[in-house]
């Protein structure tokens, strides 16, 4: 009986995952840019009403784009958020809790 059913689970991966790469492979592709600044607080940008801040070019991708008013993150400090981009991983679980100084 255990046979079958991971027979049965297994086929229906297989069709599944099947289904989805021919439809990927079908639709087109989305165009996605992931822009990643260093230290990027709500006031270290022009866009977000500093004056002080001069962003011309994140300016003009928030006023031709989208501007996220709200985001979340689990590491503020640019040395855990860099591992967590790189890895896939929060930056605690690859050994990484704070800023890294160097020099």
């Amino acid at each position: 009986m255990k046979l079958i059913v991971i027979v049965l689970l297994s086929v229906t991966l297989f069709l599944t995952n099947s289904a989805v790469l021919h439809a990927e492979t079908n639709a087109q592709q989305p165009n996605i840019l992931f822009i990643c600044t260093d230290d990027q607080a709500p006031w270290a940008l022009g866009a977000s009403g500093n004056k002080q801040a001069l962003t011309p070019n994140m300016d003009k991708l928030v006023s031709e784009g989208a501007y996220l008013e709200n985001a979340f993150v689990t590491t503020p400090v640019c040395s855990p958020s860099r591992a967590a981009t790189l890895t896939g991983l929060y930056g605690y679980e690859v050994g990484v809790r704070n800023w890294v100084q160097f020099g």
